[in-house]
C-alpha cells in the first residue's frame, strides 16, 4: 500500500534529520541533568520534611512539582519537534523539486500527505511517550514517586504533538517553509498565552479573560490538552490548591475538548490534503 510505503520511508528519513539527532542528544542531556537535580532535591527535601507536620503530603507536593516541571519541558520539546521536523514536508519538497519526481507516478497526493503524517506521527509518539516515561521513571527510581495516572497523561501529551503536527502539515501545503514555521510557532505560543490568560481569569473571576482563553483553545487546543494531561499527572494533593498554573489543572479534563482536539487533528490534516491537491507544482 502506497500510504504505508511513504510512511516507512518518511520515518526512516525523519530519524536521519539533523534536527532529530540534535533533539535526541539534547534530550538525553536533559534527562541526565534532571536525574542529577532530582537526586539533590530528594536529599534536601529529606532534611526539611522533618519539620513539616505532614511529611507524606509535603513529599507528594514537592516531588509532584518537580515531575510536572520535567513533563512540561518534555511537552514543549515535543511541540517544537513536531513543528520543526515537518515544517517543510510539503513546501520544502515543492521548492526543491523532489515532488516532481514522485507525483507523476501512481501515487495519489493524499497518499503522500497521509503517509508522511503517519511517519512523523510514529516518530513523535515514540519520542514524547518515551521522554515522559523517562522523567516519571527517574522520579520512581530515585524516590518511588509516580503520578496518579501516568498512561492517560502521557497519551494526552502525545496528542498535543500530533495536533501541532497536523497544523504544520496544513501550513506546509499553504505557505513557504519559513512562513509556515513562523505561523505555526506563533500559534503554539498564542495557545500557551491563552491558557495563562484563562488561568488568570479563573483566579480573579473574570469571565472576559476566561472566554478569551476558551476561544484561544478552540483556535489551537494544544494548551487545553496539556492542561488535561496535567490533571492525570499531578499529585492529588494539587486538587486542594485551586490555583491554576502551567504545571497543574484545577478541574478534571473536559472529554468534549479531548474529542474536539482529536477531531481538530483530522480536520486540519484533511484541509492540508485539500490544499495540496489544489496546489500547482
Amino acid at each position: 500500500m502506497n500510504v504505508i510505503t511513504v510512511a516507512r520511508f518518511t520515518f526512516r528519513e525523519a530519524l536521519k534529520k539533523k534536527v532529530v539527532l540534535a533533539a535526541g542528544i539534547l534530550s538525553v542531556v536533559f534527562l541526565a541533568l534532571y536525574a542529577l537535580g532530582f537526586h539533590f532535591f530528594v536529599d534536601e527535601s529529606a532534611r526539611t520534611a522533618a519539620a513539616n507536620s505532614n511529611p507524606a503530603t509535603y513529599f507528594a507536593r514537592q516531588f509532584g512539582v518537580l515531575v510536572m516541571m520535567g513533563l512540561y519541558v518534555v511537552n514543549f520539546f515535543g511541540g517544537l519537534l513536531a513543528i520543526f521536523t515537518a515544517v517543510g514536508t510539503i513546501s520544502g519538497e515543492i521548492e526543491s523539486g523532489t515532488l516532481h519526481a514522485v507525483v507523476p507516478k501512481p501515487v495519489r497526493r493524499w497518499e503522500i500527505v497521509v503517509g508522511k503524517w503517519l511517519g512523523y506521527a510514529v516518530m513523535l509518539s515514540v519520542y514524547v511517550f518515551g521522554m515522559a516515561w523517562g522523567v516519571m521513571g527517574l522520579a520512581w527510581v530515585q524516590n518511588g514517586y509516580m503520578p496518579s495516572e501516568p498512561l492517560n497523561g502521557s497519551l494526552l501529551m502525545v496528542l498535543v504533538s500530533l495536533l501541532l503536527l497536523s497544523l504544520t502539515f496544513a501550513g506546509s501545503a499553504m505557505f513557504s517553509t519559513v512562513t509556515n514555521g513562523i505561523v505555526v510557532f506563533m500559534l503554539y505560543g498564542i495557545a500557551s498565552v491563552g491558557g495563562m490568560v484563562e488561568g488568570m481569569g479563573t483566579i480573579i473571576k473574570s469571565d472576559l479573560l476566561v472566554n478569551i482563553g476558551i476561544i484561544t483553545s478552540l483556535l489551537v487546543p494544544s494548551d487545553a490538552i496539556w492542561k488535561a494531561a496535567t490533571y492525570f499527572l499531578q499529585p492529588r494533593v494539587f486538587d486542594l490548591i485551586p490555583i491554576p498554573t502551567p504545571f497543574s489543572s484545577v478541574s478534571p479534563p473536559s472529554i468534549p475538548m479531548v474529542v474536539y482536539a482529536a477531531g481538530y487533528c483530522a480536520v486540519v490534516l484533511l484541509g492540508g490534503i485539500r490544499l495540496f491537491q489544489r496546489r500547482d507544482l
